[in-house]
């Protein structure tokens, strides 16, 4: 009789991040990973080892069954029958992370590496704790120790360890290391080309490296292999929508609503490609029945606030914007829109406070190390502002608000040379750009210099610049506003 490997991937954690209206990373990280056991098709389980992979097989379905307790009964005595079996400690120790208790956790991946020290298993499952301790490097260090002592043969098929590629490329996402990210989703690709989740993986890569095309195409390409999965429509939309296609957008999620109709990720989604297309009454009822689907959805609060903003009611958005955080504390985005109304309110301390709360809880993002630059701007902490600004310029080297904050800074300070080499950089990469040169021109007629001040003038203006006769009282200007030529500019002439 034929002889089988028995393998089980255990759980599969589909990871969708509460209801954000943003895409969602596919997680599909085993807790219990990989039991192996060689047992005879048929055959009554004889040896210890072959009683305890019985045992956890029980165990693997009563998880399935969400039956955590009982999973645990079955791997202590799946332990007990063979106590110098690795594979039995390490899918233990997986289990007990998922129950939460990450000590008794840790003492059995210990044994299984003593018994056996290249046990896969157990560091894959050691590498999944540390990644839900959110201990991404320690993470991403188990799971190549699970890559390099993966061999295919009694204990797994040649394709098995596919998903340690996965979720190690997982971690590296999570630390911020995008281009190994996307290497580790490319290997599970190229491994596994007709799995949409390891598309959708890499196309939410993309997504963060703001490679819009790109994400498109690994999208599509996942569509084609399931296309009723809404998540992967769900994230086209927000592709769509990054790429300025709003009706698309409109339209993706649209898809995604037909394949599952309470999914309020979809409809925080559409919600904000309406409100984008100011079609407010439209944007609240997909908040709306967001918050039915989903009564804890942070983002459906962020969209009913931020709809209350473009409209400008105040104090109803502050009010959606502090529920969000109420439903979510985390909510980076939600501290930064805090910040903004409380900056339009005048309460500019407070305002300062939550931004500044908004780059600690989401350091990877432009948008709040720059409005944080902005409102110190306002208030004339230069320094404080230069920080912020090359904090956003750290990620994003060609982002124009970020150097221009800076050079806002610079020129604060008085500190010319740096405010020049930042206005002049902003030029070169943005030639045609109205607020490059009307920076530049400001900056000039701040230090006197009267030719180059009107040459950039002069570009605004044959640019589009409108209004140019309100710049009269601009204080960097307070040197030419006797001057002829620079009447003449202002007047049209």
């Amino acid at each position: 009789m034929a002889r089988k490997t028995w393998l089980t991937a255990g759980l599969a954690f589909g990871a969708v991040a509460g209801c954000a209206g943003q895409p969602t990373v596919i997680r599909q990280l085993p807790a219990g990973a990989v039991v192996a056991a060689e047992v005879q098709a048929g055959a009554k389980a004889e040896t210890p080892e072959q009683k305890a992979s019985a045992l956890l097989r029980s165990g693997f379905a009563r998880i399935d069954a969400g039956d955590l307790d009982g999973a645990l009964a079955d791997f202590d005595a799946a332990v007990k029958a063979a106590p110098g079996y690795a594979n039995a400690y390490a899918v233990r120790g997986g289990c007990r992370v998922l129950k939460g208790d990450f000590p008794g956790a840790e003492e059995d991946f210990r044994v299984a590496i003593r018994e056996d020290y290249a046990c896969h298993l157990a560091y894959h499952n050691r590498g999944y704790m540390h990644w839900k301790r959110k201990r991404f490097d320690l993470a991403v260090a188990d799971y190549s120790s699970a890559i390099q002592y993966f061999r295919p043969g009694a204990d797994a098929a040649d394709n098995d360890d596919v998903v340690y590629y996965q979720n190690r490329g997982i971690a590296y996402e999570d630390m911020g290391d995008l281009d190994r990210a996307q290497l580790d989703f490319g290997t599970c690709i190229a491994r596994a080309p007709r799995n949409p989740a390891f598309l959708q993986n890499r196309a939410l890569v993309f997504v963060r490296k703001r490679l819009y095309e790109q994400a498109l195409a690994d999208l599509d390409a996942s569509l084609a292999l399931a296309p009723e999965d809404a998540q992967a429509w769900c994230n086209r939309g927000f592709a769509s929508r990054a790429l300025g296609d709003v009706d698309r957008a409109v339209r993706d999620y649209t898809r995604a609503l037909q394949a599952r109709p309470d999914y309020a990720q979809a409809l925080v989604g559409r919600g904000h490609s309406y409100l984008e297309l100011e079609a407010y009454p439209k944007a609240t009822t997909d908040f709306n029945a967001a918050l039915a689907a989903d009564a804890h959805c942070a983002a459906a609060r962020l969209g009913l606030g931020q709809m209350h903003l473009a409209q400008g009611r105040l104090d109803d958005a502050l009010k959606q914007f502090r529920h969000a955080v109420e439903l979510d504390g985390g909510s980076a985005t939600a501290q930064h829109n805090i910040g903004v109304v409380l900056a339009q309110q005048g309460k500019r301390e407070d305002a300062l406070a939550h931004l500044l709360r908004a780059c600690e809880l989401d350091q990877q993002q432009i948008r709040h190390w720059t409005a944080y630059g902005l409102a110190c701007l306002d208030m004339q902490r230069w320094d404080a502002a230069a920080v912020a600004f090359n904090r956003a310029l750290e990620l994003d080297a060609h982002d124009f608000r970020a150097r221009q904050g800076r050079a806002r800074a610079f020129k604060g300070r008085k500190d010319w040379v740096l405010a020049e080499a930042d206005t002049a950089r902003n030029l070169e990469l943005f030639p045609d750009h109205i607020a490059a040169r009307l920076d530049a021109a400001r900056l000039s007629g701040a230090r006197g210099d009267r030719p180059a001040c009107l040459r950039h003038l002069k570009a605004a203006i044959d640019l589009g610049l409108e209004n140019a006769a309100d710049l009269c009282g601009d204080p960097d200007f307070a040197g030419l506003r006797d001057d002829p030529e620079f009447k003449r500019l202002l007047e049209g002439k």
